[in-house]
C-alpha cells in the first residue's frame, strides 16, 4: 500500500454537510491499491459504535481514486475513521494520527476524526431556484436595441458605443427564455464613460444610455414573470476615476472624507499618462496601472457598509436575485464574508457567485461565496477541443480535479463557462470548427454546476480576445443547431434532482460523462480521435460526439 497517497482533512472539501441530515465524507489512495474503504462511524459521547458504511469510488485519475460516502448526522458529534483493506486482504486504519493498525484503535473517541455539533450556519444551503439553472449572459451595449448608434456588424473597438440598451432586451425576453435559460446575467450597467461599465461613477442608478432604471425594473419584472431570475455583476474592487468620491480626494488630497476609501502614495492620487495609457500613478488600481479605475480600500469600515448598503440597495429596488462579483479574489474574504450576511439577511435564497481565475477553494467553504465561475472547467475544455493539447485522458483527470477542489454544494453553484466577455470565444480557438463547440457546450451542460452561454454562443458566434469577443449579436443567424441542442441539454438539467450523479471518465480513447437520476442515466461520449471508439457496447465513430438523453439519442460529427 502506498501509505504517502493516503489523504482526508476533516472539516473541509472531504467532509462537509448537504444537509441537517448527511454529511458527505471523501477519502484519496493510490489509484488500484485497495480492495475496500470502509468508514466506521459512532457518536462522539456513546462508546457504541454506529457501524461501518462501505465507501465506493467517486472518481479516479492518473494518480488516486477518490472514494465517497454519506454520514446520517442530524445535529452532527460524530467521530470516524477509515478501515483499508489492501489487495492482499491486510488492513489498516487511517485517522488523526494517520496509518494504524486495527488493533491501535482506542475504544474512546480519540484519535478519530470529527464531525462537531451541526449548526445551520454550517450548511452549504443550494438555493432550488438555482439548482441545475441555465444562465445567459448579457453584455447589454452589444444585444439589442431598435436605435443602433454604429454598424451593428462591424467589428468593436474599446471606444465603440454600439447603443444596445435594456429595452431591448426586454423586448427579446421570450427570445431568451424559448432557449432554455433560467437566469439571466447583466455586466455591469451602472454609469460610467465606458462601454463596458467596468469604471463604476454612480453605484446606486442604471446609466441613462442603457434605459435608466425604469429599464431594468422593466426588464426584471418581465423575466420574473417568465420564471427567470437576474444576476447582476458588482465592481466593488475598483471604481471610476470619474466617480465623485475619487473626484473629491483628487480635489482635496487627504482633507476628504473619502481618501482612506483608496491606497493612495501621497497627499493627492496623481496619474502621468499617455492618452488612455497610464505610465505610472502613486495609487493602487485595477489590474496594473489602469489608472481611470482606482482600487478600493475594502479593509475600509466606512468602504465596508457602502458595499453592503449597494448590494441590499439592488435588491430592494430592483428585485435582482443575484450578484456575479468582479475581481473577488483581489478582495479580502472578511469584506465577502459581511456582505454574504446583508444580502443573504435580506433574502437567504440570493446567490453570491466570485470572479477566482485560480483555485477557488479559500471563498468557498459556505461563508463567503456561493459558487465562482468557473474557469478551471473551461481550461480543460480549452485544452481538449480547442487547442489539442490533451487527450481524453488528460481532460478527464482535469474535469475530476477541478471538481474535487470543491464541496458537492459549491459545485452545484459554479458557474461553468466556454467563454464570456473577457475571453476569446470558443469558437473563435476552435479555429471556427462548429463540431469541436458543441462538443464543449455539451460538457458544460454535462457538469455538475450552472452552465452559462455568453450572448451569441447559441449561433455560435465568433470573436478572437476583448474587445473582439464583443461583437453586436447576429440576429440574423438565430435557429442554429447549436441553440437546439443548448435548449434541449437545459431540458435535461432541469429533469434532474440534487441527488443526481455525475461520472467522468476517458475510455478507448473518448471522454465519456454521465448524470444519474435515480434509475435515469443520461451520457454523452466525446471522441475527437481520428478513429472510432468502443465503450460498453457502442462503436463511437471518429470525430463524433453521442448523447443520450431520456432514451433520445442525439448525434453530430466533424465535417
Amino acid at each position: 500500500m502506498n501509505f504517502h497517497a493516503l489523504s482526508h482533512m476533516p472539516q473541509s472539501r472531504d467532509a462537509f454537510h448537504i444537509d441537517r441530515n448527511a454529511t458527505v465524507i471523501r477519502f484519496r489512495a493510490a489509484r488500484g491499491d485497495l480492495a475496500k474503504v470502509d468508514l466506521f462511524v459512532k457518536r462522539k459521547y456513546d462508546e457504541k459504535p454506529l457501524g461501518s458504511i462501505p465507501m465506493t469510488i467517486a472518481f479516479s485519475d492518473t494518480l488516486f481514486d477518490y472514494y465517497h460516502a454519506v454520514i446520517p448526522t442530524d445535529f452532527g458529534r460524530r467521530v470516524y475513521y477509515f478501515e483499508l483493506t489492501d489487495n492482499s486482504g491486510d488492513k489498516y486504519c487511517y485517522t488523526e494520527n494517520g496509518v494504524q493498525k486495527p488493533e491501535e484503535i482506542s475504544p474512546g473517541y480519540f484519535p478519530h476524526f470529527q464531525i462537531p455539533f451541526l449548526s445551520e450556519s454550517d450548511i452549504h444551503r443550494v438555493p432550488d431556484k438555482f439548482r441545475n439553472a441555465t444562465v445567459y449572459q448579457i453584455f447589454t451595449d452589444r444585444f439589442h436595441t431598435a436605435k443602433p448608434k454604429c454598424d451593428w456588424t462591424k467589428k468593436p473597438t474599446p471606444f465603440d458605443f454600439f447603443g444596445g440598451d435594456l429595452y431591448g432586451v426586454k423586448d427579446k425576453l421570450n427570445y431568451i427564455k424559448d432557449l432554455g435559460i433560467d437566469c439571466i446575467y447583466f455586466t455591469p450597467i451602472n454609469p460610467s464613460r465606458t462601454n463596458h461599465h467596468y469604471d463604476v461613477e454612480d453605484y446606486y442608478h442604471v446609466a441613462k444610455e442603457l434605459g435608466g432604471d425604469d429599464a431594468f425594473k422593466a426588464v426584471v419584472d418581465g423575466a420574473h414573470k417568465l420564471g427567470m431570475t437576474v444576476m447582476l455583476d458588482g465592481v466593488f474592487n475598483h471604481c471610476s476615476a470619474a466617480n465623485p468620491m475619487f473626484v473629491d480626494v483628487r480635489e482635496k488630497g487627504r482633507a476628504s472624507e473619502y481618501y482612506d476609501w483608496f491606497l493612495i502614495d501621497g497627499d493627492k492620487p496623481q496619474a502621468e499618462m499617455d492618452g488612455w495609457k497610464c505610465l505610472s500613478c502613486n495609487y493602487q488600481t485595477f489590474a496594473n496601472k489602469v489608472a481611470y479605475m482606482p482600487k478600493l480600500n475594502c479593509d475600509n469600515v466606512k468602504v465596508r457598509e457602502f458595499v453592503k448598503d449597494v448590494t441590499v440597495h439592488w435588491m430592494k429596488e430592483f428585485n435582482i436575485d443575484a450578484w456575479r462579483l468582479d475581481v473577488a479574489d483581489d478582495i479580502a474574504p472578511a469584506l465577502w464574508r459581511e456582505v454574504r450576511g446583508a444580502i443573504k439577511g435580506y433574502d437567504n435564497n440570493a446567490i453570491m457567485i466570485g470572479e477566482d481565475w485560480m483555485d477557488p477553494y479559500a471563498f468557498l467553504q459556505g461563508d463567503v461565496f456561493d459558487g465562482v465561475m468557473n474557469y478551471g472547467f473551461a481550461r480543460a475544455a480549452r485544452d481538449y477541443l480547442a487547442y489539442k493539447t490533451a487527450d481524453a485522458d488528460v481532460a478527464a483527470e482535469r474535469l475530476v480535479r477541478t471538481y474535487l477542489r470543491t464541496s458537492k454544494p459549491a459545485a452545484d453553484m459554479m458557474l461553468n463557462l466556454i467563454g464570456c466577455h473577457d475571453t476569446h470565444r470558443f469558437l473563435h480557438l476552435c479555429g471556427g470548427d462548429v463540431f469541436s463547440f458543441n462538443a464543449a457546450m455539451a460538457m458544460m451542460f454535462f457538469y455538475d454546476g450552472m452552465p452559462m452561454v455568453y450572448y451569441g454562443d447559441e449561433l455560435p458566434m465568433d470573436g478572437g480576445a476583448d474587445p473582439d469577443c464583443r461583437r453586436g449579436f447576429e440576429w440574423n443567424r438565430v435557429g442554429s443547431d447549436t441553440s437546439k441542442l443548448i435548449t434541449r441539454l437545459s431540458a435535461m438539467r432541469k429533469g434532474e434532482s440534487k441527488d443526481t450523479v455525475m461520472k467522468i471518465s476517458a475510455s478507448d480513447g473518448a471522454l465519456v460523462m454521465t448524470r444519474k437520476t435515480g434509475d435515469k442515466t443520461n451520457r454523452l461520449i466525446v471522441n475527437v480521435k481520428a478513429d472510432k471508439a468502443k465503450i460498453s457496447g457502442d462503436t463511437v465513430p471518429a470525430k463524433t460526439v453521442y448523447i443520450d438523453i431520456d432514451g433520445e439519442h442525439i448525434e453530430f460529427s466533424a465535417k
